[in-house]
């Protein structure tokens, strides 16, 4: 099982098109030395896992970077919920997922004077130029994948860095810690 920091990866299911974009994300993030755990409701019952929402609890808890991979499903989903449609959402069992990560994260958003420096918007070039963010993720850094792909596994890295440092307190072994970090991404 692999060790690396790990990375928890939000999506709406938009097209095909777009599940493979997010696929090649993932394998990017894994090629960079990340455990990668990608919130897909189907994947998740075809491996067996009978706790979902546990799983995500856990994960997004644990997790140095939380990647929110933009498509126009996905703000449709978050803007149907502001706007009051509720119920439009509740017939997916994936969109209740990325409503509850969407949630969690605008909670810690909220704890933390909406500064989160493991919060990364990915938008896609498949997916359009004209998608609104989210308000809540306004401050966060955003990616356009894959073009700027390097750009994000490079924060990435210095995300666990830090967050190595606040969450572990753990002084030399910290520098020892992002320096593997920086040379396994170049």
């Amino acid at each position: 099982m692999k060790s690396g920091p790990l990375v928890y990866v939000s999506f709406a299911p938009d097209s095909k098109e777009h599940e493979y974009d997010v696929t090649n994300l993932c394998r990017e993030c894994d090629k960079a030395g990340f455990t990668v755990k990608c919130d897909s409701y189907r994947a998740l019952q075809e491996h067996g896992e009978l706790n979902i929402l546990q799983w995500r609890d856990q994960n997004f808890r644990r997790a140095a970077c939380v990647l929110f991979c933009i498509s126009p499903a996905y703000c449709d989903t978050i803007r149907s919920v502001e706007d009051g449609y509720l119920a439009s959402v509740q017939e997916s069992e994936h969109m209740k997922g990325v409503l509850y990560i969407y949630r969690q994260a605008q909670s810690e958003l909220v704890d933390n004077c909406s500064i989160d420096k493991r919060f990364f918007i990915v938008l896609f070039s498949n997916s359009g130029n004209n998608l609104k963010v989210p308000l809540c993720f306004s401050p966060s850094t955003k990616f356009r994948f894959p073009e700027g792909s390097r750009g994000l596994i490079s924060a990435m890295h210095h995300t666990v860095c830090r967050w190595h440092m606040v969450n572990k307190k753990i002084g030399l072994f910290f520098s020892c810690d992002c320096i593997w970090l920086f040379k396994s991404i170049h």
